[in-house]
């Protein structure tokens, strides 16, 4: 029994021991994603463009509306007759608005969507080189970490080659 107690007792030592022997070997970083995306240069071009391409899509849009308006008080000023004629002119009108607006927003989402995924990939492979590059065992989102030492964060050194 006693003997059967003292091999417990010493292979949890070891198993403990060894454990943090391990540890202690591991080179282990973390990154503020979140910083880094934001941060990166191609993110605020990104965004800049995105911007820009939202305000043309908007300055059109307008412009569509406006001809509608446009038409709709043309119309209020037209006799019966003459309005059933531009009746079918304005529902054409307001249906390539209405598809317009429709078009343009599903063209910018998907066009944002996969902005954000490369620019996702460049932040996942600049981390990878970099991690084995500088022989880290483990990089870690910070968003996951509940708590680690100032010194293992990396997110710097990611950004500025990010911003090369």
């Amino acid at each position: 029994m006693r003997k059967g107690f003292l091999f417990v007792l010493v292979t949890a030592v070891l198993l403990i021991s060894c454990t943090y022997a391990f540890a202690a070997e591991m080179k282990i970083g973390y990154i503020d994603a979140r910083k880094v995306f934001y941060e990166y240069n191609k993110t605020k071009d990104f965004q800049k463009e995105l911007e820009a391409k939202d305000q043309q899509a908007k300055d059109e849009f307008e412009k569509m509306a406006t001809d509608v308006r446009k038409l709709r008080d043309e119309i209020e000023l037209l006799s019966e007759k003459a309005k059933e004629k531009k009746q079918n002119e304005l529902m054409e009108k307001t249906k390539g608005l209405n598809d317009f607006r429709r078009e343009k927003g599903e063209e910018l989402l998907k066009w944002r969507d996969e902005k954000i995924a490369e620019i996702n990939r460049d932040i996942g492979n600049v981390t990878t080189e970099y991690a084995k590059n500088n022989n880290y065992d483990v990089v870690i989102n910070q968003m996951a970490l509940m708590y680690a030492m100032e010194k293992y964060d990396i997110t710097d050194e990611i950004l500025s080659r990010l911003n090369k």
